[in-house]
């Protein structure tokens, strides 16, 4: 018998933010707090949705291998493979979870796949996307130095709230997981609320961010999005008083109605996630803000430095933080992070004078499991990339979502991302290139004025492709056999 590698005393536990969704031909985990996904076989989704935290890892080992009908051996490898790639989704408990439970039907991944479709091949996108991330328009109370949009972009808008629901009733029945809805600010939209109705009615999970100004003026809207499902809310706010808020939103007089935004959410028994962008005009304040929101409530804070935006944005105005600066920060929230362990989830920017290496870098998801609806109709990678970009691949006016995601013009584009004549000659000779496809266009457009550069904070090329473990074919075909 064949030794393990993991301890017969641990309890995995899926995550509770983490969700399993069904596919035809995969199961979708993900986790959209930190972005993260994989596309799995329904057996590892059986694995998954048996970890509860109240079964040992060697009962979980038994059910399947029993499920399955394998050899100890056979069992022992595959759980040992799934154990490894579903890390990220896991806690490891010492003890059993004394109020575990299983959330998944355990059943409905008992289902026969095309393993071929499901074996992951990332020179295509998934074949239906993760998500959708929707800006209904690009019009904002606030005029943040560190917005991302072209501010130039106002005037061309052309959804409206009949539009929209359209898009979120397609993208349900093609199975599409959450819709993001951002900005501009979204609660401006008319009919914003019926929107974030309609969408979890269709059983999706809607992402909202918001400077919370517009709920804040009228706190029963709180109460309202409880009522109609919404379990959690994204609130921006990058200052710990009055007037370094209004001069970094440069607004008046909102500062008081954000604050009484997320006391209303929080009353209303919303989960409230902050979002807080550092830059040079608050890095000194930022102890003071993380002060200020535990002491309301919040469940988490998420902290990023300011990052580049579309061309024509504020946000490539603004003066990029020195590594010296974010270092010092970045001190002063992992104390903060210390002092509140258990109270509030914070989350310190990233640090960036580490330089990717092969086996943790970030590739661009929206060529391949995401896509960005702008105001004018227009599909883009990303929304940071506007309107006038050669990343525009369709129009939800002339055609559906599946066309578009299906059509020559996205294939166009993905082949370009790859191709050793267009990238950098560094990601030409890099064995990740077809999973990252050179990451973030708008980083290197930044840092290096092309687009297609390589990603400043790349360490590569990479000989060694290390992309975690994965089913071959004839693992695959088995387990299909045997369901």
């Amino acid at each position: 018998m064949t030794e393990t590698v993991y301890s017969s005393l641990i309890y995995p536990r899926l995550k509770d933010r983490v969700k399993l969704r069904k596919h035809k031909d995969y199961v979708l985990v993900y986790d959209l707090k930190i972005a993260l996904h994989d596309l799995i076989h329904p057996s590892q989704a059986i694995f998954l949705a048996l970890c509860s935290g109240g079964l040992s890892i060697q009962q979980i080992e038994y059910l399947v291998g029993e499920t399955y009908r394998l050899s100890p051996e056979e069992t022992k490898k595959l759980i040992e493979t799934y154990l490894k790639r579903s890390m990220p989704f896991l806690d490891l408990l010492d003890n059993p979870d004394p109020i575990a439970s299983i959330r998944y039907d355990v059943k409905q991944f008992f289902y026969n796949i095309d393993s071929e479709k499901w074996y992951s091949d990332y020179d295509q996108p998934v074949p239906v996307p993760m998500g959708i991330n929707l800006i209904p328009s690009y019009k904002c109370n606030f005029k943040c130095r560190y917005c991302y949009q072209n501010v130039s972009n106002h005037g061309h808008e052309k959804m409206d709230l009949s539009t929209c629901i359209r898009l979120v009733q397609e993208a349900a029945e093609w199975g599409v997981a959450y819709v993001g809805l951002s900005g501009g600010e979204p609660t401006l939209f008319d009919g914003w609320t019926i929107l974030l109705k309609e969408i979890l009615k269709l059983g999706m999970n809607p992402v909202i961010t918001t400077n919370g100004f517009v709920i804040g003026n009228n706190p029963d809207i709180a109460k309202y999005l409880k009522a109609i499902g919404l379990n959690e809310i994204t609130v921006s706010l990058d200052a710990s008083n009055p007037k370094l808020h209004h001069y970094i939103t440069r607004s008046s007089n909102t500062f008081s109605k954000v604050i009484d935004a997320i006391i209303a959410l929080i009353d209303s028994d919303l989960r409230v996630l902050m979002k807080c962008v550092l830059t040079r005009d608050n890095m000194e304040d930022i102890g003071n803000l993380i002060e200020l929101l535990v002491k309301l409530g919040v469940s988490e804070i998420g902290i990023s430095r300011c990052e580049a935006g579309a061309i024509g944005s504020f946000a490539n105005l603004t003066p990029p933080l020195s590594s010296r600066e974010v270092d010092i920060a970045c001190e002063n929230v992992e104390a903060k992070r210390e002092k509140y362990r258990g109270i509030c989830d914070i989350h310190p920017p990233r640090n960036i004078k580490c330089q990717w290496n092969e086996n943790s870098w970030y590739p661009c998801g929206g060529l391949y499991t995401g896509m960005a609806i702008l105001p004018t109709g227009k599909v883009s990678v990303c929304e940071k990339l506007g309107e006038d970009t050669p990343f525009i691949y369709g129009d939800v006016f002339k055609n559906s979502l599946r066309e578009i995601w299906n059509g020559v013009d996205f294939q166009r584009l993905r082949d370009r991302a790859t191709d050793i004549n267009v990238v950098d000659t560094k990601c030409s000779q890099c064995s990740k290139l077809k999973l990252c496809r050179t990451s973030c266009f708008v980083d290197s457009l930044q840092a290096c004025g092309n687009y297609f550069a390589k990603h400043p904070l790349c360490g590569g090329p990479f000989k060694a492709l290390n992309g975690g473990e994965k089913f071959s074919e004839q693992e695959a075909n088995t387990l299909g056999r045997r369901q």
